[in-house]
């Protein structure tokens, strides 16, 4: 006859065995399960990041393109603003012509074509000024 606790040792020692080896059989599986985990969330990380650059890139290139159309419209501005200076300053000199305020030799529309240099640089410089003050406030929009 064997005595009380040897005989439940023989009896647990094998289900406390099992116990032991499901748990350790689970915690390698939580492991692989983590690294699995892990593993996905890196190729999810990596595929926001490409997307992102692709993103990025489409957004300096549209950029680009809006200067390089801004820079377009600028200069087309500078000739409109000059034709309607020009359009201006001819309507006036033949009223001062009519006047009698221009000497006989000169014709209206030879003081309008001496103005067109400067009608130009006039349009050319207000335009300047006007992309100086945008690009000041827009600095200033970016430090607020």
């Amino acid at each position: 006859m064997s005595r009380f606790p040897n005989f439940l040792s023989a009896r647990l020692d094998p289900a406390i065995e099992t116990c032991n080896a499901v748990e350790a059989r689970q915690a390698r599986l939580s492991n692989q399960v983590e690294r699995a985990i892990n593993l996905m969330r890196t190729g999810i990380t990596f595929e926001l990041e490409r997307q992102n650059r692709d993103l990025l890139h489409d957004m300096n290139r549209r950029a680009r393109l809006q200067m390089r159309l801004q820079r377009t419209v600028q200069g087309l501005s500078v000739a409109a603003l000059a034709y309607y200076l020009l359009g201006l300053t001819a309507f006036v000199t033949k009223g001062v012509k009519d006047a009698g305020w221009l000497p006989a030799a000169m014709t209206a529309d030879e003081v309008t074509a001496l103005a067109l240099p400067f009608t130009f640089l006039a349009s050319w410089l207000f335009m300047e000024r006007v992309r100086r003050l945008s690009l000041k406030a827009a600095k200033e929009e970016q430090v607020d």
